[in-house]
């Protein structure tokens, strides 16, 4: 399944695989326009999944970038989904202020 591209000319390509039975995103290869070779790969074992709020969600995730020879591991101890947040978070001005987003607990 191809995911959605930004418009933005130089953005990479990305390219996901999505399980049928429940839609949890198992890996996604990020390309450049061109290539044939991903230069980003982010893997989420199944293991790793877990069934909260309706959504199967990675509580670990792998980043190979295969540019900067490096791999990334991502572990996620605490999910909340849909948590209440207030819209002006988003807003302009308050993404250039790059605020961070306050938790409920």
């Amino acid at each position: 399944m191809r995911l959605k591209s930004s418009s933005c000319r130089d953005a990479p390509l990305p390219l996901g695989l999505i399980a049928a039975s429940d839609f949890a995103i198992l890996e996604v290869r990020y390309y450049k326009r061109g290539a044939s070779e991903p230069f980003k790969i982010l893997r989420a074992p199944r293991a790793a999944m877990r069934a909260i709020g309706g959504h199967v969600v990675p509580t670990r995730i792998y980043v190979t970038n295969r540019t900067r020879h490096t791999e990334t591991e991502i572990r996620i101890d605490q999910i909340a989904v849909n948590p209440p947040l207030d819209d002006t978070l988003f807003s302009a001005s308050a993404l250039a202020a790059r605020r961070p987003i306050p938790l409920g607990r």
